[in-house]
């Protein structure tokens, strides 16, 4: 059912333009790709390409206040939140980590960690998965396209991240992939547990603690 949405969403957008523009269209389609992937897809290139030519073309909209953050400074956020001495640390006990960008503009955001990852040495693609959420179905589709072009595990929603209505669901390649969906329930899962069983620690130490104030008291009885 996905498949065909997205098909028929494809076929109405195509109508509306002719042979010659749609030939345009596949040119630039394989400009993007080689802005990403380099020597025959061996190296990938971190950047935020549609992000930049969004801003350039004048097509954010000042009324819903779109300001999309330069790519250096998102490169330079993450790297304070996940490089140095951040969340790339715990993957050390951890299957992976999950993100959030709930205004998640052309997923710079994601991109620039995805970067930082790399630079460690981390499968980014298995071990960052990602959440972003946009209003604007323009942004959503930026996203999806370049996360999916570095490979990054990402599922973007189109919804309005403040009242929380939802309107569509996109999956990246590698978050397919890798299991994305069935390895974050199980961690779900996981975590229910532990609290489950943190919870029945806790109330088998306050018993513990009770009986021991109880025999104390008896014993100051007995003594007096």
């Amino acid at each position: 059912m996905e498949a065909e949405k997205r098909i028929e969403t494809f076929k109405r957008t195509a109508s509306k333009y002719s042979q010659e523009e749609l030939k345009h269209y596949q040119c630039f389609k394989a400009e993007i790709m080689n802005e990403f992937i380099k020597k025959d897809g061996e190296e990938i290139v971190f950047q935020d390409v549609l992000g930049v030519l969004f801003h350039e073309l004048e097509l954010q909209n000042h009324y819903k206040g779109q300001f999309f953050t330069p790519y250096d400074v998102s490169l330079a956020m993450s790297k304070i939140s996940l490089g140095i001495n951040g969340y790339l640390n715990n993957l050390e006990n951890e299957d992976f980590i999950e993100l959030l960008e709930p205004t998640c503009g052309a997923g710079g955001m994601a991109i620039a960690s995805c970067q930082i990852a790399s630079e460690s040495n981390i499968n980014y693609s298995a071990k960052l998965i990602w959440t972003l959420q946009d209003l604007d179905l323009m942004c959503v589709y930026m996203s999806y396209i370049q996360l999916n072009l570095i490979g990054a595990a990402a599922v973007i929603h189109h919804m309005n991240s403040l009242s929380i209505e939802h309107f569509d669901t996109f999956y990246t390649l590698a978050y397919v992939a890798n299991n994305c969906l069935e390895r974050v329930k199980a961690k779900r899962q996981i975590e229910k547990f532990r609290k489950a069983f943190d919870f029945i620690k806790n109330m088998e130490y306050e018993d513990k603690e009770e009986k021991e104030k109880e025999t104390k008291q008896e014993q100051y009885v007995f003594d007096f």
